[in-house]
């Protein structure tokens, strides 16, 4: 906690703040959720193929038993599978993390007060 003093002679307003000034000085967050929605999405597109992928190998290998001749499409899934696991626990931490950091920020942004008397402005900032 810092505790400033200062003569009202000396006193200036304050420049006032814009969002655009707080987007400029705060890119990283807006970045870093922006790349968790993309995240989440591709999460979506690999979930999606991985599940096309099981319900043909259902309609094509009876009693859970597949033919050799479908390896491929039984790795295609499982790989398929593990990606989107792994894409939407990236995304999400990444979404999370960027909300956090921006209502921590914008809560630490707002905590300073003012006070004018006849003779001087006290300024306290936390």
């Amino acid at each position: 906690m810092t505790l400033e003093l200062t003569p009202i002679s000396a006193l200036t307003a304050p420049p006032k703040r814009t969002a655009r000034d707080w987007a400029r000085k705060h890119v990283a967050i807006p970045v870093l959720e922006s790349v968790g929605v993309a995240t989440l999405v591709a999460a979506i597109g690999t979930g999606v193929t991985a599940l096309e992928t099981h319900d043909y190998l259902r309609s094509h290998c009876p009693n859970q038993t597949c033919d050799p001749r479908y390896s491929s499409e039984v790795s295609r899934a499982k790989a398929l599978s593990v990606s989107t696991d792994v894409l939407i626990g990236l995304g999400a931490a990444a979404v999370v993390t960027g909300v956090i950091l921006l209502l921590v920020e914008r809560r630490h942004s707002s905590r300073s007060a003012h006070i004018l008397s006849s003779s001087a402005e006290i300024s306290v900032q936390f």
